[in-house]
């Protein structure tokens, strides 16, 4: 064998070496992706393939499409062995010019690569490749398939039974599937009994294993709906069906006409979310001078966790028929994603939606969970005084109005504090808190002339007079108090005194009501509060209450209305000399029939079926008529609460049966019967009895005791 047909047997063998290698990579790569898919997501069978030929397909045509060249023999045999003399290529050529120095260089080379051993560049690529997919390959046998329902089969029994309830006679074995909905987060469960408890609008898969081959299975719901089992083998044994719930109730399996028991559904409904505004509160009036910023705090909650959540403002700007709305609105769904509590602060700077006095903010949160159910918080209002209105003088000429310069007086005090805040770099420290206190007493001067509005003639009446002197006979002025009151007891005059109009208290000698009163003793409030403010050289702090109380008088302004009668309506007065006097032969008196319908309330048809549920108790007979009526109207209760109505349904059922039996029916029956219809029944209402609340005082109890001893 020459060195040409060497090099050509090793290209041969290399070029096969790097085909298994590259379609040994590509199995193994599809193995291990199919391990992946039987351990992750639960394929099996003939699935597993997808994988594997996902990966094989581009390896295998790699493999084909990829060749090796006999340049590539060479390169890589005069690398690998020095003896050649990098002269490898030269076997592969004829010398048609017959050159010595070619023939004696080719024969050396020719001789050199039969003595070496020749290279195996791609065996050992080929022997990890095979290695790795044999490796994958046990890998996917050992991996267990995922269970989708969860890890292994929960048995889930009945609450409240303590044992599993049993399966129909003709029903070997039962495997049920609960899916809840995927935004819940909850895992599937795979149960072997019948009755389910899951949560609203989960999906549950039945497969019934029957004894023998049928020819049909079904289940039969309270709603009278119906569920066709399909068989999921050829011997007609097991039937597989599904169904979404949305609401409790309950079902029995019906396999060739023959009905099992009643087996429950309890779903947990999926409440909407509840979202509670914890601050501001419902109405809030930011005063000229505070800063233009609210402190949102809401509390959201959602028993399976929130997708998104946003703020909703509308802005209402102007006035009368100019008024305009536009709309805003802070989106922070990602703060709440997933999460079932969210506690969210936010501080609402009303200058980014560029309010100005006069103004009204309305916003209110609003939440969205997983199912698509909304709840919003009430609406919280935000006002922001319009200052130019306030210290305008429209109103002031009205002939209702009897106190203008009192008005006139706050605004003065209001635009002299600002002027102050705003020449206070301009001034010195000694002239700024001189002006501060020449306005803290002009806000005395005016609070005083508002005072004598309440009888207030001067400032030591004002809370009442309290006289230090004697504080030494309080303790024996409080014995005679409480001696006097049990003295006093029953004293008509005493009482009167304390709810009548006695013009000789300075604050009951007024002309106002007791709103109007109240009003102006909380400007009087804001006074006092304005004028310390002014006192310890802080106008800024001392502005929002002098606008608040400018703000409280034009209230009291505005509650002047005159009253203007309405003018009676003249009309025609009637010619009574033609009453009477028409033709009345074609007016047909009208003929009325009644015919008297007796309608049973759903109370009385369920006091029958008690009645007759007594009766047949009691050794009577029983009417099966009103247990019909009874048990439709507990069915239906049942339906809403299957784990403690379904028994009782099933058990005024065996009644029933006894009955139209001629037989004798099961006290424990008729007893059970007859708690779920009485169960059904509104409470009875309670009889009125005497009775004293646990904060009554002693003062109460001996007034009780003397008008018993005045009654006996």
């Amino acid at each position: 064998m020459n060195g040409g047909e060497i090099i050509r047997r090793l290209r041969r063998h290399w070029q096969t070496e790097r085909r298994i290698t590259r379609l040994a990579t590509g199995i193994g790569v599809g193995l291990l992706l199919a391990a992946m898919a039987k351990g992750l997501a639960g394929w099996q069978g003939g699935w597993l393939l997808l994988p594997a030929l996902v990966a094989l397909a581009p390896a295998l045509y790699w493999s084909l499409r990829q060749k090796t060249s006999l340049r590539e023999v060479t390169d890589h045999l005069d690398q690998a062995c020095p003896l050649l003399e990098d002269s490898s290529s030269l076997l592969l050529e004829q010398n048609d010019s017959g050159s010595l120095l070619f023939r004696l260089q080719q024969q050396k080379a020719g001789t050199a690569l039969q003595q070496i051993e020749w290279p195996k560049p791609y065996r050992e690529n080929l022997l990890l490749t095979v290695s790795s997919a044999a490796l994958a390959f046990c890998l996917l046998l050992a991996v267990p398939a995922k269970q989708l329902a969860g890890e292994g089969d929960n048995v889930v029994t009945v609450p409240g039974t303590g044992s599993a309830t049993p399966l129909p006679l003709q029903i070997a074995g039962v495997r049920v599937l609960i899916q809840a909905p995927a935004y819940t987060g909850l895992p599937a469960i795979v149960q072997t009994q019948l009755p389910v408890q899951t949560v609203q609008g989960a999906a549950i898969q039945w497969t019934l294993q029957t004894n023998k081959p049928a020819q049909k299975t079904q289940l039969l719901f309270n709603d009278s709906s119906v569920l066709v089992l399909h068989p999921a083998d050829s011997s007609f044994t097991q039937w597989r069906g599904e169904k979404k719930v949305e609401k409790p109730g309950f079902y029995r399996v019906d396999t060739d006409g023959l009905p099992s028991d009643f087996y429950t559904i309890e779903v947990k409904p999926d409440l909407p979310p509840v979202v509670n505004i914890i601050s501001p509160e419902g109405q809030t009036n930011i005063e000229a001078g505070m800063p233009f910023r609210v402190a949102v705090r809401a509390l959201l909650n959602d028993d399976y966790g929130l997708v998104s959540a946003r703020l909703a403002a509308t802005i209402a700007s102007g006035s009368g028929e100019a008024v305009k709305f536009r709309n805003e609105s802070i989106d922070f769904s990602g703060i709440v994603r997933k999460q079932e509590r969210v506690s969210w602060n936010h501080l609402l700077d009303l200058n980014q939606w560029q309010l100005k006095g006069g103004d009204e903010l309305y916003f209110y949160i609003e939440a969205t969970d997983g199912r698509g159910q909304s709840a919003r918080s009430d609406v919280c209002i935000v006002r922001l005084p319009d200052t130019t209105e306030l210290l305008s003088l429209d109103g002031l000429l009205s002939a209702m109005d009897i106190k203008p310069e009192f008005f006139r007086s706050q605004r003065q005090i209001i635009i002299e504090t600002e002027q102050l805040i705003r020449d206070r770099n301009t001034m010195s420290v000694e002239a700024f808190n001189a002006k501060s206190n020449e306005l803290g007493s002009e806000q005395k001067l005016l609070r005083l002339r508002y005072g004598k509005f309440l009888g207030e003639e001067d400032e030591t009446q004002i809370g009442g007079h309290h006289d230090h002197g004697h504080d030494d006979d309080h303790d024996q002025d409080d014995d005679e108090a409480a001696h006097n009151d049990a003295a006093d007891f029953g004293n008509a005059e005493k009482i009167l005194s304390e709810v009548t109009h006695q013009h000789d208290i300075a604050e009951d000698a007024t002309f106002f009501d007791a709103e109007t009163k109240k009003q102006l003793k909380a400007t009087l409030t804001e006074m006092w509060n304005a004028e310390l403010k002014l006192r310890v050289y802080q106008p800024a702090q001392a502005l929002p209450y002098e606008y608040k109380a400018l703000r409280l008088l034009k209230d009291l302004q505005q509650q002047s209305r005159v009253y203007v009668a309405k003018t009676g309506v003249k009309t025609t007065p009637l010619d009574l000399t033609k009453r009477g006097s028409g033709d009345q032969d074609k007016i047909i008196a009208p003929r009325l029939s009644y015919r008297q319908t007796t309608a049973t309330t759903a109370e009385q048809e369920i006091a029958a079926g008690l009645i007759s549920l007594r009766s047949i108790a009691d050794g009577g007979p029983g009417d099966l008529g009103n247990l019909q009526k009874a048990a439709v109207r507990l069915s239906a209760a049942a339906a809403g609460k299957p784990a403690s109505l379904l028994p009782r349904y099933q058990a005024l059922l065996r009644v029933m049966d006894a009955l139209g039996k001629q037989a004798h029916a099961v006290p424990a029956d008729l007893e059970a019967a007859s708690n779920g219809l009485a169960e059904l029944l509104p409470p009875a209402p309670g009889l009125p009895s005497p009775a004293l609340s646990p904060a009554a005082t002693p003062l109460s109890k001996e007034y009780l005791k003397k008008l018993s001893a005045v009654a006996y």
